[in-house]
C-alpha cells in the first residue's frame, strides 16, 4: 500500500469512527462532544497536510468552512444545535472543500427524510394528532407560547439528532467517492 493510499484509508476511517460515535452520542444524550471534534479536526488538517502540502492543508479548511457554513443559516434560525454544525465542519475538514460540498448536500437530502420521518412518526402519536393544528400556527408564528402540554424542546428541531443525517450524508459521499476503493479496501 502506497503512502497516499494509506493516508486515504486512515481519513476514511476517521470520518466513519467520527460520525458513527457522533450519532450514538446525538441519540443517547442530543449531544456532540468538542472532546470527540478537536482532536478529528487536528487530525484532518495533519493528514491532509502530510499528504497535500501547503494545499491540502488549504483544502482541508476550505472543507471546514464549507461544512460549517453549509448548516449555519439553521443555527441562526434556532433550528439546530452548534455540535451538528461542527461535526459537519470537520466531516468537511477531513474529506476537503467538494467532499463537504457533497456531504452537505447529501447530508441535507438525509435530513430532510430524517424530519419527514419524524413528523409521521409524530402524526402517528394519537395525542398528538389533536395538538397539529397548534404546531402549525406556532411554526407559522401565529401562536406565541408554547403548546398546551408541550415544550419548545418538543416543538423544536432539536429532537431530531441530526447526526444521523449527517452520517448518512458522510457515507454517501464515500461511497460516491469511492474513497474506500481507492485506498484499496475492496
Amino acid at each position: 500500500m502506497e503512502f497516499n493510499e494509506s493516508v486515504q484509508l486512515t481519513k476514511a476511517l476517521l470520518v466513519i469512527l467520527l460520525v458513527t460515535f457522533c450519532s450514538a452520542t446525538d441519540l443517547a444524550v442530543r449531544r456532540i462532544p468538542n472532546v470527540v471534534l478537536l482532536p478529528a479536526l487536528a487530525t484532518a488538517l495533519f493528514l491532509n497536510s502530510v499528504s497535500g502540502g501547503v494545499w491540502g492543508l488549504v483544502d482541508s479548511l476550505c472543507g471546514l468552512v464549507i461544512g460549517l457554513l453549509m448548516l449555519m443559516p439553521l443555527h441562526v434560525l434556532g433550528r439546530m444545535g452548534a455540535g451538528d454544525i461542527k461535526l459537519l465542519a470537520v466531516v468537511g475538514s477531513i474529506l476537503g472543500s467538494w467532499g463537504a460540498i457533497l456531504a452537505g448536500l447529501a447530508t441535507m437530502a438525509a435530513g430532510g427524510i430524517l424530519a419527514l420521518t419524524y413528523v409521521l412518526w409524530l402524526v402517528t402519536k394519537p395525542a398528538v394528532i389533536a395538538k397539529i393544528p397548534q404546531v402549525v400556527h406556532r411554526a407559522m408564528g401565529i401562536t406565541p407560547t408554547p403548546i398546551d402540554g408541550m415544550t419548545w424542546r418538543t416543538v423544536g428541531a432539536a429532537e431530531i439528532p441530526y447526526a444521523i443525517a449527517i452520517a448518512a450524508g458522510t457515507f454517501a459521499t464515500l461511497a460516491y467517492l469511492q474513497i474506500l476503493t481507492e485506498a484499496g479496501v475492496k
